[in-house]
Parts: C-alpha cells; structure tokens; sequence
C-alpha cells in the first residue's frame, strides 16, 4: 500500500473518515473503514469490521462509494481466508513484539504485561488500580496478579487511598524508579526493528488509534442494541 499507514485527514459531510494512502482512497462510516484503488481497471474494496477486513471487486466508482451505495456481493471464499483478515495481522504482529520484547525485558526482570504496568506508572507517578486497568484495558482478574508480583518484586507499592478508602493507588517504589533509568533505551531499540521510519511510524500509530476508535464505538452500539 506504499506508506505503513495512512494520514488521517478531514471527514466529509457523509462522516466518511479520510485516510490517504499514494493511489490509495481510504474512508470509513462508523464501525466501518473503506479503501478503494484501481488495479487492472478493477476496483478492489476493502471494509475493516470489528473482526476483520475482506476484499470485494467492483467497478464502483468513487462518487458511487461516497454517496453511500451498498457494497457489491463478496466471495465467502475471499472473505474468510486467514491472510485477509486485519484481525489475524494485527494478532500476529502483536506475537512478534511480544516476541522481540521477551529477552530485552528479561534484562529488567519484567514480562511485556509487567512492562505495561510500569510505563503507566512511570508516566503519571501513582496510579489508581481502576484507573491502570482502564488504560491497559485489562480487568481486575488480570490486572491484580501483575501488580502483586510487580509488588512482590520491589518494584511497586499499592496502597488505600487517604481521600477514598475503597481505591487502592499503585505508585512505583525507589527500585521502582531506577528500573526507569535502565528502560530508558528500550523503545528505540524496538522501534528500530520495525524497519519503519520515524514518519511511518508516527503514522501508523495515527491510523492504528483511529482504527481502534471505530471499533470501541461499534462495540458499544452492539451493547445498546442489545
């Protein structure tokens, strides 16, 4: 697709969220992202649901998308094999950080989940448990486990809080801070492997936060029509 990821642009008077790729014309309403281009005079749509994208064919115009047209009949066969589904890429690179991440935060004495942890709180110092758990989008059966062995490491310290005795605050420790010092050079030593430029990247994480946007907003209408 030329870039690693689109620019986000202006949204048009349909709601259709721009995304601009070289050659590439990308636009989405509410849950759904949209991209059209020209490859030996077929159009090739692809829609980002909250599972996955499929490619469809069509000889749609622009114009004809844009105005709000239905989406031409796909192949279930295209639809769902493994490499066209966005879920399954963004899963696998996922994997592949992990993986990478694994022996560089061996070195500090974290696992990746733990490491998350530890930026929320070195970024805002102390941290509510309800507060860590929405910002990692992780409940309190999965949260609570890290921070008791993060605890149990030296790393932080969880206590009640003096305004409100029903929140429990997670600060880091002296250890804890240190530990911060010799993350330091972590990111770039991940970014780098990414092969991404300092461009790319940036939009990449532009168009990954626009992406999860979309699919939090269709996941709360599925709740409220349930």
């Amino acid at each position: 697709m030329g870039t690693a990821a689109a620019r986000l642009g202006e949204r048009t008077s349909l709601g259709h969220a721009r995304l601009d790729f070289p050659g590439v014309w990308l636009g989405g309403t509410h849950s759904r992202l949209g991209a059209e281009h020209s490859r030996s005079r077929r159009r090739v749509t692809w829609l980002c649901t909250t599972d996955c994208y499929a490619a469809y064919v069509s000889d749609r115009t622009d114009e004809a998308w844009e105005s709000g047209g239905e989406s031409p009949p796909a192949d279930s066969e295209q639809l769902l094999r493994l490499e066209r589904q966005l879920c399954f890429v963004l899963h696998a690179t996922s994997r592949a950080f992990d993986t990478l991440y694994r022996p560089v935060l061996a070195e500090l004495g974290l696992t990746y989940p733990q490491y998350l942890v530890m930026l929320a709180v070195w970024e805002h110092g102390e941290r509510s448990v309800k507060e860590l758990g929405r910002s990692l989008r992780l409940d309190s059966g999965t949260l609570s486990p890290l921070l008791k062995r993060l605890e149990k490491a030296g790393f932080v310290r969880r206590e009640r809080s003096p305004d409100d005795e029903r929140s429990v605050v997670v600060r880091p420790t002296e250890e804890g801070i240190a530990l911060r010092e010799r993350a330091g050079d972590i990111p770039r030593r991940i970014l780098s492997a990414t092969g991404l430029d300092e461009q790319q990247l940036g939009e990449l994480h532009s168009a990954l936060n626009s992406v999860t946007s979309a699919l939090d907003r269709a996941a709360e209408e599925i709740d409220r029509q349930d």
